[in-house]
């Protein structure tokens, strides 16, 4: 049985699709396997609209929803009692979900639940406090372009005259790698 996804109100269902391992993704994201191409996919959560994401896979049907609660990056799955979440059954239909979690469908298919993200130049945002870089301590000019490490959210510049972010193998507050062509630390073929 194929893997599907509906988006907001059931009004069509369309193929569960998502990025190749090596292209962009969201910072909330499934993996999931594609029988047919072969590998693991991702497909960014972030990109649903509406109420959030169903799976279909014969019997079961899933659903993540993110928390209303702005900024949280909270997001709960909800399921029928079939659905393990590393390896338990859910006692209740819903569960917030961690990083990491394995989700087995009830036809024996695997889903892993990630928010890892990858590290973006982007201009350091208006209305921010002011930030210093991780590495060099240098204040970060709002509209600058900057690097927030996907793992601990540091700040650092990165411009041709302040390459902070790519300056070392590594961020300087955690072990996060500081290429921007990066692959996500977590992939499940690591498992």
């Amino acid at each position: 049985m194929d893997l599907k996804i509906v988006t907001g109100p059931k009004i069509g269902v369309v193929p569960l699709m998502g990025t190749r391992l090596g292209q962009e993704a969201s910072m909330a994201h499934i993996w999931h396997q594609d029988e047919a191409k072969g590998g693991w996919r991702v497909y960014p959560l972030e990109s649903a609209s509406g109420g959030g994401v169903v799976v279909e896979d014969g019997v079961a049907e899933i659903s993540w929803h993110r928390s209303d609660n702005a900024g949280d990056g909270v997001w709960v799955l909800e399921a029928a009692e079939s659905v393990r979440v590393n390896g338990e059954s859910l006692l209740i239909p819903f569960r917030v979900l961690e990083e990491r979690d394995e989700i087995v469908l009830p036809s024996g298919r695997l889903l892993y639940f990630s928010k890892e993200g990858r590290a973006r130049v982007t201009p350091l945002p208006h209305g921010t406090v002011e930030v210093c870089c991780a590495r060099c301590r240098q204040p970060i000019a709002v509209g600058s372009p900057s690097v927030a490490c996907p793992a601990c959210g540091a700040y650092h510049h990165q411009a041709d005259d302040l390459p902070c972010w790519t300056y070392a193998p590594r961020c300087s507050l955690c072990d996060q790698p500081t290429a921007l062509d990066a692959d996500y630390h977590f992939t499940p073929e690591a498992l």
